[in-house]
């Protein structure tokens, strides 16, 4: 009888153990139920009640890096892309709208949630390189950049206006390895005459100009060979030094020789006698002008001959104002 009660409560025992641990892992069910649930409705309460979306660009929006670029200027580009929650937001479409702004090089976007939800955006801006005018009498109409942008003074007037004018028609359109090749160009012109380059007048194709001081260049097209016919500007600097006042310009568009257009006033001298015939207009009659002592043998147009460049470094000169014909 006892082995029979002992083994009865041994079985009561486990009974009762399994009974409590099957207790216990339901009151552990409920209480993940419960977790879950509590959680899932603080998730959907702040996903309705907080405001994702950016209702507000002026205070939502904060642009960073702008000096010629306005804050108003890339938050009007960005509007249309804001009606959307931020976190659906892509900061590579942001970006490049940004980026389609002429003066804007570069541009990183970044979005956060907390405090409250905005977006960052920083602005690498172009560096320029050239002022653009349609003419010597016209105003800079826009900026080309370092990597070839045209970026208009109307709409960016604060961009700088670097002192080199390219004469050309507005919205010029230059590739960056047209912009390198042409400030090469300049940078080597600049350092054979001493002088700061001015002026390249595109307006011709097959007639570019470029100004330095008071020297004139006419280069003749912009082909393969424009390098290998400036590199022919050092070979006349000795003659030029003797008669550079009186040089009009050095044309340096032809492949074998190198004319020189003078004159045999000065263009102090020429502009002093173009106001003394306009005097004289009046007054029935004008005086003679003094030829200067440096081109006295200079008679009429004689010409000297012409020196082809791979042989000798001599200029072709042609006086009495007129270029010499080959």
């Amino acid at each position: 009888m006892a082995y029979i009660e002992e083994r009865a409560d041994r079985i009561r025992g486990r009974r009762t153990k399994r009974k409590q641990a099957r207790t216990a892992r339901l009151r552990r069910q409920v209480l993940r139920y419960v977790l879950l649930f509590s959680l899932l409705y603080v998730g959907v309460a702040a996903f309705v009640k907080v405001q994702w979306s950016l209702p507000d660009p002026d205070m939502d929006v904060k642009v960073s890096g702008n000096l010629v670029v306005s804050s108003a200027q890339v938050k009007q580009v960005l509007m249309p892309l804001l009606k959307k929650p931020v976190y659906s937001l892509s900061p590579k479409e942001l970006e490049a709208r940004v980026k389609s702004l002429p003066d804007v090089n570069n541009a990183f976007v970044r979005r956060y949630l907390f405090p409250r939800p905005h977006i960052n955006v920083h602005i690498m801006e172009e560096f320029p390189w050239a002022s653009v005018a349609a003419g010597p009498e016209s105003p800079v109409c826009g900026v080309v950049s370092e990597t070839g942008r045209y970026i208009p003074v109307s709409q960016f007037p604060n961009v700088p206006q670097p002192p080199l004018r390219i004469f050309a028609e507005p919205c010029i359109k230059l590739s960056q390895s047209e912009v390198r090749s042409w400030a090469n160009c300049v940078n080597f012109v600049a350092a054979q005459t001493g002088t700061t380059v001015d002026i390249v007048d595109l307006r011709k194709k097959d007639d570019i100009r470029m100004q330095a001081g008071e020297l004139q260049l006419r280069l003749g097209a912009a082909d393969s060979s424009l390098l290998k016919r400036l590199n022919r500007l050092p070979s006349i600097l000795p003659v030029l030094a003797t008669i550079k006042e009186h040089v009009d310009y050095i044309n340096l568009g032809l492949d074998s020789n190198i004319p020189l257009k003078v004159s045999k006033l000065t263009p102090k001298q020429e502009a002093q006698r173009r106001a003394g015939a306009g005097q004289s207009t009046g007054d029935g009659g004008a005086a003679p002008q003094a030829v200067p002592a440096a081109l006295a043998p200079v008679q009429d147009s004689t010409t000297a001959p012409s020196v082809a460049a791979d042989q000798s470094p001599g200029p072709r000169v042609a006086a009495g104002g007129r270029d010499t014909s080959l």
